[in-house]
């Protein structure tokens, strides 16, 4: 048997299923696009906040005209749509301009304006600071009126039936733009736990692969197929290198639909690194799974499903974890070296930790070998 004829073999056993292939051809896209349109929304720089202008006068419409001509994402709606929008994280936050916020407009009393944050971060005080620049010029024209109006009276003189229109037209002709913040941000940024559409741009193919590679050793490592490659000259072996081939070629073949998938969504392009940095992840998935196929049959799927959440969970896939934790123990566990590595962190290289898998891989044919001389005929 060569090992051409058992490569092609192992092939065969993979594609053998219609559905199985429409699984290794799909899902990689399916995922990447999903984390594509996620990482989009993630990296958006756009704040997003839902206003509901219950007060409907001109000086309310003012306020909304003047929070979008500064440059935010206004989205106008009704005030039951508020908390689904929030709570759905659809935007950042909700303003609500009350009934009555032009009559109290003009006192130095605050009121008239509910502002409920999406989450307290930084975004909060942002989007307070701007409501607040945008009230200003409203307050301190309608006091202006007020005292214009006081003066007027006081002298005996009618107040022009224009002079509040003459009087915010020549303010508007007086600005050259409205008040605006700018943030500059000193030091390095820290990266803090937190519960985001995706948690790295990789982290759920990192996970698919790490099923991919248990449930496709488990999937060719068969008792059956022991049996009848034992009694042919070099059919062990020659199993062992082709069925690892076989693996690596549809497992780097789904890295890059994931890859070329999120990436064109994006519109950015592959990353060499990141794709050198999945292919060691790949070996070490196989790695590991080749050790859980020495395993009885009867609980070795099971053990390894577990151990893959595990891994998935300790590693940060789920969870944003900060560099510290992910330094201190999360990287000597596959999936955790691998996001990682992902992220920049100062880590184990790729080509070394592929390395290294390769070495396990080669150190594990033995056991496997004696493993197939045991099995019953």
């Amino acid at each position: 048997m060569s090992f051409l004829r058992a490569f092609l073999l192992r092939l065969r056993e993979l594609f053998a299923s219609p559905a199985l292939v429409l699984v290794l051809a799909l899902m990689p896209v399916l995922l990447g696009l999903t984390a594509g349109a996620a990482n989009l929304r993630n990296r958006d720089t756009r704040v997003r906040v839902a206003v509901a202008d219950l007060d409907g006068t001109e000086t309310s419409r003012g306020l909304v005209a003047s929070l979008r001509r500064q440059g935010w994402d206004i989205l106008e709606a009704a005030g039951h749509e508020l908390p689904r929008l929030v709570d759905g994280r659809a935007v950042d936050g909700a303003l609500v301009i009350q009934p009555g916020f032009s009559a109290q407009i003009g006192s130095l009393s605050a009121g008239g304006l509910t502002y409920t944050p999406a989450e307290g971060t930084l975004t909060t005080n942002m989007v307070l600071d701007a409501v607040t620049m945008s009230v200003i010029p409203f307050k301190s024209s309608q006091v202006f009126l007020q005292q214009a109006a006081a003066l007027y009276r006081s002298s005996g003189v009618p107040l022009p039936p224009d002079f509040a229109d003459t009087f915010r037209r020549r303010t508007a002709e007086n600005l050259v733009e409205e008040a605006r913040q700018e943030f500059d941000y000193v030091g390095s940024y820290v990266e803090q736990p937190a519960l985001t559409y995706v948690v790295n741009d990789y982290s759920m193919e990192v996970m698919f692969l790490g099923f991919f590679a248990l449930l496709g050793t488990l999937a060719l490592d068969t008792p059956g197929m022991k049996r009848r490659l034992r009694a042919l000259p070099r059919g062990l072996p020659y199993d062992y290198g082709a069925s690892l081939l076989a693996l690596v070629l549809v497992g780097f073949a789904q890295i890059l639909l994931y890859m070329v998938s999120m990436r064109g969504l994006m519109r950015q392009a592959v990353s060499g690194q990141e794709l050198l940095v999945l292919s060691a992840f790949l070996l070490i998935s196989l790695a590991v799974a080749r050790m859980v196929a020495l395993m009885d049959e009867g609980i070795r799927l099971y053990l390894g499903l577990i151990a893959l959440l595990l891994f998935s969970l300790a590693g940060g896939c789920f969870l944003q974890l900060p560099e510290q934790m992910i330094r201190s123990l999360g990287q000597y566990i596959p999936h955790g070296w691998a996001m990682a590595a992902l992220r920049g962190y100062p880590v184990l290289p790729a080509l070394p930790a592929a390395g290294i898998a390769l070495l396990s891989l080669a150190l594990l044919y033995p056991l496997h070998a004696r493993r197939a001389g045991r099995l019953k005929t």
